[in-house]
């Protein structure tokens, strides 16, 4: 059952990944903290597009597997 809990948690997730993984830079000298553009307005706008996607997309999928669970639960049932 898709929740508005799950829906805020899965978005919390990913966005905190997204900006994790755009922290780091890692090069032959090791790894580079990238702080500044991190913090530009126009990087969050593109990890928050990024998020809005990817849970739109995870949506749809939940969405389709819980009509495809009903669907197969009515089948059993006849």
């Amino acid at each position: 059952m898709l929740t508005k809990k799950k829906i805020a948690m899965c978005f919390a997730v990913l966005f905190i990944h997204i900006t994790l993984l755009d922290l780091f830079l890692l090069t032959r000298r090791g790894p580079r903290f990238l702080w500044a553009e991190s913090f530009e307005i126009k990087t969050f706008i593109v990890h928050l597009g990024i998020t809005i996607i990817s849970c739109i997309v995870l949506i749809g999928l939940w969405v389709m597997n819980d009509k495809r669970l009903l669907s197969k639960q009515k089948t059993r049932e006849k």
